[in-house]
């Protein structure tokens, strides 16, 4: 679910600056992370919801 509220209702700008915030990884990975939290994440989640019905 934490995904979803950082994917979708937090600011972009702010979501960068916690990325990046003591992060080793180069500051281009943020478009793929946002990407994933967005889309990918949110399917992901289904799929295990849906799988234990």
């Amino acid at each position: 679910m934490i995904a979803l509220f950082a994917g979708w209702k937090m600011d972009k700008a702010m979501t960068r600056k916690e990325f990046l915030l003591g992060a080793e990884l180069p500051p281009e990975y943020f478009s793929v992370w946002h990407f994933l939290m967005r889309y990918v994440v949110p399917m992901m989640i289904a799929v295990v919801f849906f799988s234990l019905i």
